[in-house]
């Protein structure tokens, strides 16, 4: 895999891609750790951490999403990098060779979105300010229903729509009546009329088939339909789903 290298800061050309050897000692920064409330600060990120960050550099902020898994980076006014590609979309992490720590660098990786299986970006950050606990993410929304009792998705609008009470027992929910939470849960949904499945389209303009859509057609009908042009952003499934197999 080919890696198109980027940066933030006076860092953006250390090339150096080895672990930081320091040691953790401060405040760990667990979702479960309620001495780390909204709007509170940490002195580092590590693995097995949840919630949402605004990591805050000198010269970007940086979104750490570590229950979607997700890393988006706001370049600011006074980045010495300025901008790069796919800046203020919630890229996938692949993996992270550097936590987020004050004082540090913080160094994560992720997937190109033209190429995806052949690129990997990287960002490192300029010296971190500080970590700042976000508020968890929104429940995902359930779709609009139009007064003729069809729902509407990205591309119009859907009739023939079962009643609430027909999947009300799924255990894989109803992305109509019972949406559940996935990397996309808030992406809008276009109707495929060729596969007669939903898909959610990413930041990049890739269709994603819905994870709850994509239960039904297999637990009931016995179709796969999750076969399609990722780049990562549908990633990691859902724990729901994981748990049905």
């Amino acid at each position: 895999m080919s890696e198109n290298h980027g940066g933030d800061g006076p860092a953006e050309h250390e090339h150096e891609h080895g672990l930081d050897h320091d040691s953790k000692s401060g405040t760990s920064a667990s979702v479960d750790d309620p001495g780390v409330p909204v709007g509170e600060r940490c002195q580092l990120l590590q693995p097995g951490d949840g919630g949402r960050w605004l990591v805050t550099t000198q010269g970007s902020t940086h979104i750490w999403d570590l229950d979607a898994w997700t890393y988006t980076r706001m370049p600011g006014a006074h980045s010495r990098s300025g901008a790069f590609v796919q800046d203020q979309v919630a890229n996938p992490i692949t993996r992270v060779e550097r936590w987020p720590r004050v004082n540090k660098a913080s160094l994560v990786w992720f997937n190109d979105a033209t190429h995806p299986h052949y690129v990997e970006q990287w960002r490192q950050s300029s010296t971190i300010v500080s970590i700042e606990r976000l508020p968890d993410r929104p429940p995902p929304r359930a779709p609009e229903i139009d007064e003729q009792g069809r729902v509407v998705v990205a591309n119009g609008a859907l009739g023939g729509v079962h009643p609430s009470g027909v999947c009300a027992e799924n255990a894989w929910g109803c992305w109509i009546h019972r949406p559940l939470p996935h990397p996309l849960d808030h992406a809008p949904v276009y109707w495929r009329e060729d596969k007669s499945t939903a898909e959610r389209h990413c930041s990049h303009g890739i269709g994603h088939p819905d994870p709850q859509d994509s239960a039904y057609a297999w637990f009931v009908h016995g179709r796969d339909v999750t076969v399609h042009a990722c780049d990562g952003c549908c990633r990691p499934g859902p724990a729901w789903l994981k748990d049905l197999w």
